[in-house]
């Protein structure tokens, strides 16, 4: 019986290859956007509602249909500074990409490590990390985070003290 690999796997799952096919996209969209943006003519941070008349009310709303859709703006302009849509979401790709990136990158450095530690240190160690994060798995996130909230505020914050703008 041969063996099967992780790609001809990957090849069979038709749910897998959409989502790299929309994943795929979605990063080209993001390394493209300054080509894109310059086709298109708009920049994402330019305030075309403040800039030209008739784009937007006294009020700052639209004034053209559906949010200011129009064959200059297509996806329409930002209510209030008047900004360009399309512009921002191809920017905002880019930043959210970067994010996602980083933070996966983060996560798989510290579990190696972590696990590398360990892993070598065995024993003890590796009972008490096992046994964490099996409380911490058993507990649903949110509402670990809810149940955590006050007791966190009342170890930093007194009584007879307001609650800090950061907390």
């Amino acid at each position: 019986m041969a063996a099967v690999s992780v790609v001809d796997a990957f090849r069979r799952d038709r749910v897998g290859i959409v989502s790299f096919h929309v994943v795929g996209f979605f990063v080209l969209l993001a390394l493209v956007a300054p080509l894109v943006t310059a086709l298109y003519g708009k920049n994402p941070t330019e305030h075309y509602g403040q800039n030209v008349t008739g784009l937007l009310s006294p009020e700052g709303l639209p004034l053209l249909p559906n949010g200011g859709i129009s064959a200059e703006h297509w996806f329409g302009i930002e209510p209030g500074l008047g900004r360009d849509v399309l512009a921002q979401l191809l920017y905002g790709i880019r930043t959210s990409l970067l994010i996602a990136f980083t933070s996966a990158a983060v996560v798989a450095v510290i579990g190696v490590v972590v696990g590398v530690a360990v892993g070598y240190l065995s024993g003890l160690a590796d009972r008490a990390f096992t046994f964490v994060c099996n409380v911490l798995l058993a507990f649903p996130s949110l509402l670990f985070l809810l149940t955590l909230g006050p007791v966190i505020q009342t170890r930093f914050v007194a009584p007879d003290e307001n609650e800090p703008a950061w907390m």
